[in-house]
């Protein structure tokens, strides 16, 4: 029998490789033969104006925000999608867009069903494609003229990082983290489940920052030479720190920082609190 010539094996090899590489770069991985995931990134592309405000909107997935250079906001929205079916997976993703909606100085910003941005992608997926787990995250960078930020999500992670202004940040079910953020005017902060890891860059005199939250744990920075009134409760839990009168298990703490002219208010129904101001 006629053995394949090492040039054949080569070029079989490298058909091989290409197709696998081809497959890669579609966002695709594979497993007994069926696709198990596929993501694909869109451009966010925000109209031209003046912006001081910044809402999203998601419905699960994980929102990421951050401060940037420029005087637009500009970002990507990364969807992904895994259940079986190679066709099925890339036709929910690419079911999925955003929308930017320029309303004065606010861009809202959330989810819609490409084909119709009546509707709402989401109650397009569960009622066409049930089984398919879907999440959608925003990779944002806003420029220092966007002073106030709302996020509304029912699943999923909110990142905030080097962001000025104030905050609103309403979440059923992930963690919040917010790093190096700069806070002024009223800020708020509502989860039902999840972590709230707040380092905080500075805090203005004048500004507020009340966070409530069900089921979870709170981690607090502070800057050095903080001047706020805090006040701190956990009905079941420990509130700890490196200020007076800490620890303390089931209970209020309330410390006034420096000159005490901003306000910080933390109540936790079930979990822990750490307050650290260095």
């Amino acid at each position: 029998m006629r053995q394949p010539s090492r040039l054949s094996a080569r070029l079989a090899l490298l058909l091989a490789i290409s197709l696998l590489l081809s497959l890669a770069g579609a966002g695709c991985s594979w497993a007994g033969g069926n696709v198990s995931n596929y993501e694909d990134d869109e451009d966010i592309i925000v109209p031209a104006g003046t912006f001081t405000k910044l809402i999203v909107e998601n419905h699960a997935g994980t929102i990421r925000i951050r401060g940037g250079d420029g005087d637009s906001v500009r970002g990507l929205l990364r969807k992904k999608a895994s259940g079986n079916g190679a066709s099925i997976l890339k036709s929910v993703v690419a079911a999925a867009t955003y929308q930017v909606v320029a309303e004065g100085e606010t861009l809202r910003i959330k989810e819609v069903y490409k084909t119709d941005d009546r509707v709402d992608f989401w109650s397009w997926k569960e009622a066409n494609h049930p089984d398919v787990n879907v999440g959608l995250e925003y990779e944002l960078v806003v420029p220092a003229g966007i002073q106030a930020i709302e996020v509304y999500q029912s699943a999923g992670n909110t990142e905030l990082t080097g962001v000025a202004g104030n905050v609103s940040i309403v979440n059923n079910a992930g963690n919040i983290t917010m790093t190096g953020v700069s806070l002024s005017g009223d800020s708020r902060i509502a989860l039902v489940s999840g972590n709230l890891d707040l380092s905080l860059a500075a805090l203005d005199p004048a500004a507020s920052l009340i966070a409530e939250l069900t089921a979870g744990n709170v981690s607090l920075r502070l800057p050095k030479n903080t001047d706020a009134s805090l006040g701190v409760e956990v009905a079941a839990g420990t509130i700890s720190g490196n200020i007076d009168s800490l620890p303390v298990t089931n209970s209020a703490v309330t410390h006034t920082l420096g000159a005490g002219s901003a306000l910080i208010s933390i109540r936790v129904t079930s979990g822990n609190i750490s307050v650290k101001a260095d």
